[in-house]
């Protein structure tokens, strides 16, 4: 039978490797009311701080105060992480606070967002750059993604946006509120 969970479930029912891939493919998809999803690239946590570094460093306003891990980490203070710091900062999380997992969950968006940003920018004058990442990486990744298809999707939106010249910024807080608004919808199909 099937039981309404978190999405990261999904995931950890699997290996840990292609069939946890599969199984949170499938569930992200049927939460999309069946929207396929053709592929997928699952990193250990180890590998944050070896792209991180791949690219330069991410500079994020540091969410929440995490200076008893890393006394730099200070809330509100702008910092380019740097090597396990990037780590840190994305998996740490204070055990007092209530909302101490959302305030996790937001640097964990935030600095998605931010290496998203960072890696486009230094595409511009590297476009084999997705390829060097994905070699990095493949120790600590299960992906479905060949590297020939990383390169035709690169070059795919390297010509969107030569033809596109306004780009959409989309806020985690729109994106949360439209993941709310999905899982309503979702919740009214159900019943």
């Amino acid at each position: 039978g099937r039981k309404l969970r978190q999405l990261c479930l999904a995931y950890a029912y699997g290996d840990g490797k292609a069939k946890s891939c599969k199984n949170a493919v499938d569930a992200v998809s049927k939460v999309l009311y069946g929207i396929p999803i053709d592929s997928y690239m699952s990193i250990n946590l180890s590998a944050i701080s070896v792209l991180n570094d791949a690219v330069g460093g991410v500079n994020v306003q540091v969410i929440g105060d995490l200076t008893s891990v890393d006394p730099t980490l200070k809330e509100g203070a702008n910092v380019t992480l740097l090597g396990g710091q990037a780590e840190t900062y994305v998996r740490s999380r204070e055990f007092d606070p209530l909302d101490a997992n959302m305030a996790r969950m937001q640097r964990q968006q935030q600095y998605i967002t931010a290496f998203a940003q960072k890696a486009l920018q230094e595409m511009k004058g590297d476009l084999t750059l997705p390829l060097d990442l994905l070699n990095l990486v493949s120790e600590n990744s299960v992906t479905n993604l060949s590297a020939p298809k990383i390169l035709q999707r690169k070059f795919q939106e390297a010509v969107f946006h030569l033809t596109i010249s306004t780009a959409l910024t989309v806020t985690s807080k729109k994106v949360r509120q439209d993941m709310q608004n999905i899982i309503r919808m979702r919740q009214n199909y159900l019943r």
